[in-house]
């Protein structure tokens, strides 16, 4: 079924957009062509239901990657969205399968302060880590779609590009060679997404911080990775992920640290970082709620996701 867009104020496509995990920026022809162009994509993907997918995301980092497993239970049926209305923030209902963090390099080589040992950042090195990363840990849990986090060049406004980075960007790269090189050898049929992490935060957060006064950037990147900690401590502890046994020792953990429980912590001390443990569960569902939002455009059109303007 194609999508038929009726006349749309610019602000109205910016929301779908938003809400379908595509860019804001551009005129009201380069907007329409975006949402055109995915719901269209969508409807040629022979595996449409967002049910058959089984979701891995991935936030990289060498001293700090963390990924989650996700696989959608089910989709809002027409007679929900007639009865209820749609929200198209409000988390897909999915079952979280494996969620981990873990440093990907010895302990001490894991800082941006190691400058001596070359030979351990060479690309001959990060090569055969990224291949051992790909082929024994992330494809045995045997993912349809890999969503891998779009690395920066910078750091802030900087205009060096830091050394730390550069590996961080290298990773990246050469994940993306390792995962097309087993597709092109049939050894894996998945798909792999970058995802811009400035199309996550602000479809999760959009109305945080409304009507306050303007804050330094740096308070409000604080403010951000605190509001993302406290999203999915939130849903975690209301239940609307439902969370597996490969899960569950990290959301306990989660917990732990998000409630401060000083009692319950224990083994748990290593959760230090909640930012990219969120990060990654909070791509993956944005992902999957983008796929429905889509679907949902294309069934039902605009006037659903909009009724929330």
């Amino acid at each position: 079924m194609a999508l038929r867009l009726p006349p749309l104020k610019q602000a109205q496509l910016k929301t779908l957009a938003l809400a379908c995990g595509l860019p804001l920026t551009g005129t009201k022809g380069v907007l329409i062509d975006y949402l055109l162009q995915a719901c269209e994509r969508q409807a040629h993907d022979k595996e449409h239901s967002i049910l058959n997918k089984r979701v891995l995301s991935i936030d990289l980092g060498l001293r700090n990657l963390a990924f989650s497993l996700l696989h959608p239970l089910d989709q809002t049926s027409s007679a929900e969205i007639k009865k209820n209305g749609y929200d198209f923030r409000r988390p897909p209902r999915a079952q979280l399968e494996t969620w981990s963090r873990f440093s990907i390099v010895p302990a001490q080589l894991a800082t941006p302060l190691e400058t001596k040992n070359y030979d351990a950042w060479s690309p001959a090195k990060l090569s055969q880590l990224t291949f051992g990363l790909v082929k024994d840990q992330l494809l045995t849990l045997k993912p349809t779609h890999i969503l891998i986090e779009r690395q920066r060049f910078r750091s802030g406004s900087m205009a060096a590009v830091q050394e730390w980075t550069l590996r961080v960007n290298t990773l990246e790269a050469m994940m993306h060679a390792v995962l097309r090189t087993l597709y092109e050898e049939k050894l894996w049929t998945g798909e792999v997404l970058s995802i811009p992490p400035a199309r996550v935060g602000p479809f999760w957060l959009s109305d945080e911080g409304q009507g306050e006064k303007p804050v330094s950037k740096k308070s409000t990147k604080v403010r951000n990775k605190q509001a993302k900690i406290d999203l999915v401590g939130k849903w975690l502890e209301q239940e609307d992920i439902k969370v597996m046994e490969g899960a569950r020792s990290t959301s306990r953990g989660f917990m732990n640290r998000w409630l401060n429980n000083p009692i319950e912590l224990g083994m748990d001390e290593k959760l230090d970082k909640l930012d990219d443990l969120a990060d990654c569960l909070l791509q993956g569902l944005a992902w999957i709620k983008w796929e429905q939002n889509r679907l949902v455009l294309t069934s039902h059109g605009p006037i659903v996701l909009l009724n929330q303007m």
